[in-house]
């Protein structure tokens, strides 16, 4: 009649320690137990740093397969890869599956290792479903002792472990902590167990480790049956003690029924091969994960961070709004000038069809019909924009705008002539805008009445040779000539009256502009937020805002712009 197995079933329900050197027996005790798990369809899962678990796939001699079919990752007989980045994603397949699983890290280098095993600790305590016997061979290179004052990934990686065995009873893990050297393994895992098997220890640090155990769980004056013969007891016996079962025995733990993969090989014998298990699915996913892990790589990450803060480094600044407001002026009068250029063409055009008509009237005088040619009016130009009757009380004059191109050469000279109370429509134009506004700058006035920059300057050379106008820095102020010449200029509307005005004579983008700034007076409104409300992109929002402070409808406000108070009663 067999032996009854050592462990009670009792036991393997709360956390467990086996302890002893190597060659002691604590691995067969460990792959024994697996095997009645696995065949009792125990949710099972090894964490395997010698890789010495893969032997419970085959039956004792090494040729046949044993029926366990525990899926290997890793190792020199993995099914599947193990690698760094795989923690995270084998730890949630061990936690919502069935199927035994060895995970084999002797590939693994010991940072490799560290990330790995911190990983899988801390996903598995999030995603195990169920109960699930986790086993951890040498534990003291998962949860050291001096893990906490150890450099690198160490002490996180203590942390999840300690988590694991401390806070995974909650959750269904029970968890079997193996260790050759118990005075490495952290005192947190070690006080969590609540069976412990010790087997040969030499070591005077290590037999205090158990010393320790016994204080905190059991009778201390128990120790002395104990203690005194850890250093001999024979390969296979160790001391099996549960205190809450009040259990404290020596017991033989018998051998491993499957091939015995943790023997070291002798001298001209070679280790069974075996067969990789395809599952191409958790193959697929894995290789998925490590593309993944790659294109995260912190040190990756880091460099693409520099380079791109090296480019945008390399950028210019954001425009200055003045700039911008500057740079708006300068096309908005490119395109003037280019406009007059055409109208030039098309009246000189016009005079020469005209002089080429006057010319044959005259040569054919006598003739009855008077020879008199038809004449494409068609092609007259357009008259220029000209608010004629600006609706604004009188204000300072504008602040000068910075000059960002080369000054234009100031027209010639032009002798002053007699005044007659007449004036040409062009000068008459920019003496009424100036008279109507209190004073003006170049830019507004060259909005208020459309002329080109050229012509404008020639306008107001003319004024001030005729002492209408005066010139003092940017400000185009009419004198009391000037005033006396137009006579009463129409008075401007105010408040209520002056918005309708404007709004009745703004383009349609200006106007929406304004009627956002109307509606959150005496509020400025973000630049930003003028963005949102409108749907106007920003270089256009910024022209509308030149033009709209140019007929002095909109002031600055912080980093926003206000309507003028002007504007309301």
């Amino acid at each position: 009649m067999a032996e009854p197995w050592p462990i009670p079933d009792a036991a393997l329900e709360n956390h467990l320690a086996i302890l002893g050197k190597t060659g002691s027996g604590k691995s067969n005790c460990a792959a024994a137990t697996l095997e009645r798990l696995i065949r009792n369809r125990r949710r099972v899962c090894v964490v395997d740093p010698m890789d010495r678990y893969w032997g419970l796939r085959l039956d004792a001699d090494g040729k046949k397969p044993s029926g366990l079919e525990p899926v290997i990752f890793g190792g020199a007989h993995g099914d599947l890869p193990l690698s760094v980045t795989h923690g995270a994603a084998v730890a949630e397949i061990v936690g919502t599956t069935t199927t035994p699983v060895i995970l084999s890290t002797r590939m693994l280098t010991v940072g490799e290792r560290t990330r790995f095993f911190t990983d899988f600790a801390e996903t598995l305590l999030r995603k195990n479903e169920g109960p699930l016997h986790l086993v951890i061979d040498e534990a003291h290179l998962f949860m050291p002792q001096q893990g906490a004052s150890a450099s690198g990934g160490a002490p996180a990686m203590l942390h999840a472990g300690n988590n694991l065995v401390s806070l995974g009873r909650g959750i269904g893990l029970r968890i079997m902590l193996l260790s050759q050297r118990a005075a490495k393994l952290h005192n947190d895992a070690l006080g969590q167990v609540a069976t412990l098997i010790a087997f040969r220890l030499m070591l005077p640090h290590d037999r205090e480790a158990v010393r320790r155990w016994i204080n905190e769980w059991a009778d201390p004056a128990l120790a002395a049956k104990v203690m005194p013969s850890l250093p001999s007891l024979p390969t296979g016996t160790g001391w099996l003690w549960a205190p809450e079962l009040d259990i404290l025995k020596q017991a033989t733990f018998p051998l491993v029924t499957t091939y015995d993969s943790g023997v070291p090989p002798k001298a001209g014998t070679h280790a069974p091969t075996l067969n990789p298990i395809d599952l191409a699915a958790v193959r697929g996913r894995l290789e998925v994960v490590a593309k993944e892990a790659v294109e995260n790589d912190p040190r990756r990450l880091k460099a693409r961070i520099a380079e791109l803060e090296k480019q945008l480094a390399a950028k210019p600044a954001p425009a200055d709004p003045v700039l911008l407001d500057q740079e708006w002026s300068d096309g908005y009068h490119q395109g003037r000038a280019e406009q007059a250029a055409e109208d030039a063409e098309r009246i000189a055009t016009l005079k020469r069809e005209i002089r080429a008509a006057i010319g044959h009237l005259i040569a054919h005088i006598d003739e009855p019909d008077g020879g008199v040619p038809v004449v494409d009016v068609r092609h007259a130009p357009a008259p220029p924009i000209l608010d004629a009757t600006p609706v604004r009380r009188r204000l300072a004059a504008a602040p000068a705008r910075p000059e960002t191109r080369a000054a234009a050469a100031p027209p010639p000279a032009i002798a002053a002539a007699p005044l007659n109370g007449k004036l040409p429509p062009g000068e008459q134009s920019c003496l009424t805008a100036a008279i109507q506004f209190g004073a003006v700058n170049r830019d507004q006035l060259t909005l208020l009445t459309g002329y080109k920059r050229s012509t404008r300057n020639t306008y107001i050379a003319r004024l001030q040779a005729k002492g209408l106008v005066t010139v003092a820095g940017a400000a185009i102020t009419p004198t009391p000539n000037g005033i006396a010449l137009l006579g009463e200029v129409a008075p401007l509307p105010t408040g209520g009256a002056l918005l309708e005005h404007w709004r009745g004579r703004l383009p349609d983008g200006e106007r929406r502009l304004l009627d956002v700034l109307v509606e959150h007076w005496p509020n400025g409104v973000p630049r930003e937020e003028i963005d949102a409300l409108t749907g106007f992109k920003r270089s256009t929002r910024n022209t509308y805002i030149s033009r709209l402070r140019l007929r002095m409808l909109v002031e600055p406000a912080g980093e926003g712009v206000v309507a003028s108070e002007m504007l309301f009663d």
